[in-house]
């Protein structure tokens, strides 16, 4: 697990994530509401410890068929990217398409408000 750049992939996940919260707090035109709002709070470390895991698992499955592929020729990496992209990204997504659904309604409410 040397080659696992996990400050790195923290910090700067986390750099972007008050990044877009300082965006946010910009642009917001109520100051005080936005800073009442227990959701920015949340997601400004929300997103890098979805980044975080993402990297891992990413990790875990390039390790996993590194070790799967020994014997056998070594596909190339594009290879092994689009196996990772058409399976594990669409299934992914599908999984996350309700909470994006439901994150939106709430924002539209929190507009409409």
């Amino acid at each position: 697990m040397q080659d696992l750049k996990l400050k790195k992939v923290f910090l700067w996940s986390l750099a972007l994530s008050l990044t877009f919260w300082v965006l946010g707090y910009a642009v917001s035109p109520d100051k005080p509401a936005f800073l009442l709002n227990k959701s920015w709070w949340y997601q400004v470390l929300w997103l890098p410890i979805h980044v975080f895991c993402a990297y891992l698992a990413v990790h875990v499955y390039k390790t996993a068929m590194h070790d799967c592929l020994r014997d056998s020729p070594t596909p190339t990496a594009k290879k092994i990217y689009l196996n990772y992209m058409l399976k594990k990204a669409i299934i992914a997504t599908v999984i996350v398409i309700p909470f994006l659904i439901s994150d939106g309604i709430e924002g539209y409410e929190m507009l409409i408000d």
